[in-house]
């Protein structure tokens, strides 16, 4: 058994070509993670990059390319230019996705889970019509510690600095049993 990794919330969805799973625009669905999380502090975000082309409840017509969208307390939607720029180059610059060869029962996750910036209660998603039910949301620092325990000698370096990442920018990151 193994674990893959990948940046963002696509690799979640049982159809990932879906531009809406679950009826949901992807932003939403962003904003439906932090809401999992009840009690957050009122600074805690969650980022993903989307592509301008996915339906996006805070999206415009004129909006191209890839977006960087985040999700706080009451607002979201796509970043400034700027700073979506800076962090597309970094985002650019880690790796997509990654397999380490441990199970996600090993790494405490369920089959399919989202990782989170910390902060963020460890949280099962009940059961039910929703595209992440049954899924475990968990904080990014006891997954990465999880990883390097489980991980062969420099097997886990791409999905630590993947993990990393998401640590230091609140990017989410989805584990699939691969």
């Amino acid at each position: 058994m193994a674990t893959t990794f990948t940046l963002g919330l696509w690799a979640l969805f049982a159809d990932q070509n879906d531009e809406q799973p679950g009826g949901y625009c992807r932003d939403e669905l962003l904003f439906h993670v932090r809401d999992f999380g009840r009690g957050l502090s009122p600074f805690y975000e969650l980022r993903e990059v989307l592509s301008a082309n996915l339906p996006m409840a805070s999206g415009s017509e004129a909006d191209r390319g890839d977006l960087v969208v985040m999700s706080g307390d009451g607002v979201g939607g796509p970043l400034p230019s700027a700073v979506a720029k800076h962090l597309l180059r970094i985002w650019d610059a880690r790796p997509q996705r990654t397999t380490v060869r441990a199970s996600p029962r090993k790494l405490d996750l369920t089959p399919r889970a989202i990782i989170v910036l910390e902060g963020y209660p460890e949280t099962d998603i009940p059961a039910g019509r929703h595209p992440f039910a049954g899924m475990r949301v968990s904080p990014v620092l006891l997954v990465r510690d999880a990883v390097r325990a489980f991980a062969g000698n420099g097997e886990a370096d791409d999905a630590i600095a993947m993990l990393t990442f998401c640590a230091v920018h609140g990017f989410v990151v989805a584990a699939c049993e691969a």
